[in-house]
């Protein structure tokens, strides 16, 4: 029985024959199956010994192997997957955003998800869902760009990492896999940055001057209005940027000064009670609030954010959306409110992720760790010879 060898694809009377699946980043793709000196998958078409029809993906990347494995089909001793049902990357994509809106997750985690999709989907359109290799999920991740055709940041690089993962993981649970070959797809290191950053007070300072002078002449009348109310309900409701972006008139009980959202992030409701400023800074603004444009809440989103870092290059600081909700529930804990009603404020749906950010705000918090080292006395010796004054071994 004849094979193909390394330089040369000979046609054969063989039932099954193997041939590299170029992979669209291969610099041989355009030379096309025959040949077979690049590292791209192998697959597998032709007729099995029972007469039937097959085109399958041998999951591996060398010859040998690859011939082992025919080798073993044409004697009837291994029979190729019947797994995936003919289901390609697409569809198992489609079912899995199907059953994402069953499961009713955030919406913010399913446009997430079809975000990172969408990019797969363009590689693998018509491929079937059984015969992605790590390999060639290696290769896309490893050529992967964002929007200015530059490489993804390590951070959205690992979330991309973890939602093709996931998609697998559902592949594999429907049975439509025999493994999944994202389980070895590793993550990029990503670097460690402060989660919490709340503004100093010189910082603020310079935020509030540089919003008396927002913007060219030539903008609208309200320009600076809208900024300063802006910058005043984050830091008095500590609201996320993207719940801001809906408020409307209605969302504000004007006679208590409680402003109501139902957060888009968690689905959680918060009710915070805002200062007659920030009220008097709401009142001035139209009735379509921070609302412009075709009224889309991701642009108006967008919208504030591009507003709020350009305040921040004026002003000669470095300003985040989330930077006004850190100094929100920091300036909350350094007057003594609790821990508890920060959470509530927040609108974190478990205690744990509050303290995770802003434990250590708190004062009392930082007083134990205080009390906890000033204990310590190690003479000349160190540790042993506190230890041996102590009786401990």
């Amino acid at each position: 029985m004849y094979k193909p060898m390394y330089k040369t694809w000979v046609y054969t009377e063989a039932m099954l024959n193997p041939y590299r699946r170029h992979l669209p980043s291969c610099k041989h793709a355009a030379k096309g199956q025959t040949y077979t000196r690049c590292s791209c998958p192998i697959w597998v078409y032709g007729t099995l010994p029972t007469g039937e029809k097959v085109r399958y993906s041998l999951k591996s990347t060398d010859w040998d192997k690859a011939n082992r494995a025919i080798d073993r089909m044409e004697f009837g001793e291994v029979r190729p997957l019947k797994t995936g049902q003919g289901k390609t990357v697409s569809d198992t994509i489609e079912a899995f955003i199907t059953d994402a809106e069953r499961r009713e997750l955030r919406a913010s985690t399913i446009i997430s998800y079809r975000r990172t999709f969408h990019h797969l989907s363009v590689t693998f359109t018509d491929t079937p869902v059984a015969g992605v290799t790590l390999e060639a999920l290696e290769e896309w991740a490893r050529t992967r760009k964002g929007k200015t055709d530059e490489p993804l940041t390590p951070r959205t690089a690992a979330k991309e990492i973890e939602h093709v993962r996931a998609l697998f993981r559902f592949a594999l649970d429907h049975g439509w896999i025999a493994r999944n070959p994202a389980d070895k797809l590793r993550k990029p290191k990503t670097p460690r940055t402060p989660g919490t950053l709340p503004f100093t007070s010189a910082e603020l300072r310079k935020l509030f001057q540089a919003v008396e002078t927002f913007g060219p002449k030539h903008q609208r009348k309200d320009t600076v209005p809208r900024i300063r109310a802006l910058v005043l309900v984050l830091l008095h409701s500590g609201l996320r940027i993207s719940d801001v972006a809906r408020l409307t008139r209605n969302s504000i009980d004007w006679r208590t000064g409680h402003v109501s959202v139902i957060q888009t992030k968690t689905g959680i409701p918060v009710r915070v009670k805002l200062s007659a400023e920030v009220l008097e800074a709401l009142d001035k603004l139209p009735d379509s609030m921070f609302r412009q444009g075709d009224g889309n809440p991701k642009t108006i989103e967008r919208t504030l954010q591009r507003s709020l870092h350009r305040l921040g290059a004026n002003a000669g600081v470095h300003v985040h959306p989330h930077r006004f909700r850190d100094t929100f529930a920091v300036e909350l804990l350094t007057v003594g409110a609790d821990i508890r009603t920060v959470q509530l404020l927040l609108g974190h749906d478990s205690l744990r992720t509050t303290e995770k950010h802003y434990a250590h705000f708190v004062p009392e918090h930082q007083g134990r760790l205080d009390a906890a080292t000033a204990g310590l006395k190690f003479g000349r010796a160190g540790k042993v010879e506190t230890m041996k004054k102590t009786g401990t071994k």
